[in-house]
């Protein structure tokens, strides 16, 4: 069984939904669709996202993590259920995040 997890919390997925993608030199990402009943689910960039292997217990194996870049949602007409397309990047967006440096010189402290 494939169990995902979007903030830490478990997420019902369209069955067969699941694609990821590991490449050498570039980011690993992953694709699914999440079955939201309640239409209650909300679900933003930046969220953390994991997606588990659980065959052989009590062995869980990560076959993803990484963070939701992008998600497209779809309300079925007369109902509350809501597709979630969700569009994710991996771990190294982390690593990708860079600091922009400032050097005032010939400035005192606290001005600009």
């Amino acid at each position: 069984m494939i169990k995902t997890y979007i903030d830490g919390t478990a997420v019902l997925r369209d069955k067969g939904s699941v694609k990821i993608g590991k490449n050498i030199n570039s980011r690993s990402t992953a694709e699914f669709v999440v079955y939201d009943e309640t239409g209650v689910g909300s679900y933003s960039k930046s969220m953390p996202v994991q997606i588990r292997k659980t065959f052989f217990p009590p062995f869980y194996n990560l076959l993803f993590g990484g963070f939701i870049d992008h998600v497209k949602s779809v309300r079925v007409p007369n109902n509350t259920v809501i597709y979630h397309t969700i569009k994710c990047t991996g771990n190294t967006y982390l690593a990708d995040k860079r600091l922009a440096g400032y050097s005032a010189s010939g400035a005192t402290a606290g001005t600009t």
